[in-house]
């Protein structure tokens, strides 16, 4: 049995796995994962092992901590093993005022 997250709505899920024939075992149904609240669907993959299809709030990723997505990106989607680089900026609730951010002097932005 194994868990993959993803970002594709469960509701498009949904529709993919039923378009395909393909059986929910159970869900949605709400959990908790290793960095929050999830929403899970459960399938049996052709060797009968449960896969769980795990959707993370983007908006809350764990106790305390949100993200909110300022502009997305206009580049090209990444491919396994490409290297990507991104700004990030650390705000106060209700982004009152920022705290910390990779444009700060002396900053940098990341890139993994």
């Amino acid at each position: 049995d194994f868990c993959v997250t993803t970002r594709t709505p469960l509701s498009e899920w949904m529709s993919h796995l039923y378009e395909n024939d393909v059986d929910l075992v159970e869900g949605p149904v709400d959990r908790t994962g290793s960095a929050g609240p999830i929403t899970s669907l459960y399938v049996r993959d052709p060797d009968r092992n449960l896969v769980e299809i795990a959707y993370y709030d983007d908006e809350m990723i764990c106790e305390g901590l949100s993200k909110t997505v300022l502009k997305n990106g206009s580049g090209a989607r990444p491919n396994t093993g490409d290297t990507v680089t991104l700004h990030a900026t650390g705000y106060v609730e209700n982004h009152a005022s920022h705290f910390w951010s990779t444009q700060d002097v002396g900053q940098k932005p990341f890139s993994f």
